[in-house]
C-alpha cells in the first residue's frame, strides 16, 4: 500500500472507532469534542473528515441513528412509552424528538407504531404483507398504471422473517459500514 493508501484506511478505522462509540454511548450526550476524541483529531479536522468520508455532518449522522433506533424501538418494543423510547436512544426532550422523528419520516412517532411493518423492500420500495406499496417513509404509492403494478407485484420475493439465534465460538471478523 502507498502512503495515500496508509492514510486513508487510517482515517476511515478512525471514523469507524466514532461511529462505534456513538452506537455504544447512544443514550448520552454526545457532542463534536466527545466524537473527535474517539477519532484522535481536533474537533475541525475531525468534522472535515468525518463529512467527506461519510457524506454527512457528525451531528446530522448522530440524529439520523437516534431516530432510526427510535423507530426500530417503536415497532419492537410496542408496551413502552414514546418518551422512554426518546430518551433511551438520547433525545434530550420529548418535543425534540417529535419534531426530529416527523422531519425524518413525515409522521408521527404515534402513527409510526401503528403502521403495518413492511416484509420486504424491492427496488427501494417498501411492501407491506398484504401487497400494498409502501415509501420508504411508509406512505402510500398510488401507481396510475395497474399494469404495471401486478407486473411489479408478481416479481415480489417475500422475506423469511426466521431468527435463529446461536452460540458461536469466538472468532475474529471483519466488517464493511455500510449506509444507503
Amino acid at each position: 500500500m502507498t502512503p495515500k493508501e496508509l492514510s486513508k484506511a487510517e482515517y476511515i478505522a478512525r471514523i469507524n472507532r466514532v461511529m462505534e462509540y456513538i452506537e455504544q454511548h447512544i443514550d448520552s450526550v454526545i457532542n463534536l469534542d466527545a466524537m473527535a476524541q474517539a477519532a484522535n483529531f481536533s474537533p475541525f479536522h475531525f468534522h472535515r473528515l468525518f463529512t467527506v468520508l461519510v457524506g454527512e455532518t457528525p451531528a446530522n449522522f448522530l440524529q439520523r441513528i437516534r431516530t432510526e433506533k427510535a423507530a426500530q424501538q417503536l415497532k419492537d418494543f410496542p408496551g413502552k412509552t414514546i418518551g422512554n423510547i426518546a430518551f433511551d436512544c438520547g433525545f434530550s426532550s420529548i418535543s425534540l424528538f417529535s419534531r426530529t422523528f416527523r422531519k425524518y419520516f413525515g409522521i408521527s412517532a404515534k402513527q409510526y407504531r401503528t403502521l403495518e411493518k413492511p416484509l420486504l423492500v424491492k427496488d427501494g420500495i417498501y411492501y407491506s404483507k398484504n401487497g400494498q406499496h409502501l415509501s420508504k417513509k411508509s406512505k402510500l404509492i398510488i401507481f396510475e398504471n395497474e399494469e404495471f403494478c401486478s407486473d411489479k407485484l408478481k416479481q415480489l420475493i417475500i422475506m423469511e422473517t426466521k431468527v435463529i439465534v446461536k452460540e458461536m465460538p469466538a472468532m475474529q471478523v471483519i466488517y464493511c459500514r455500510h449506509t444507503g
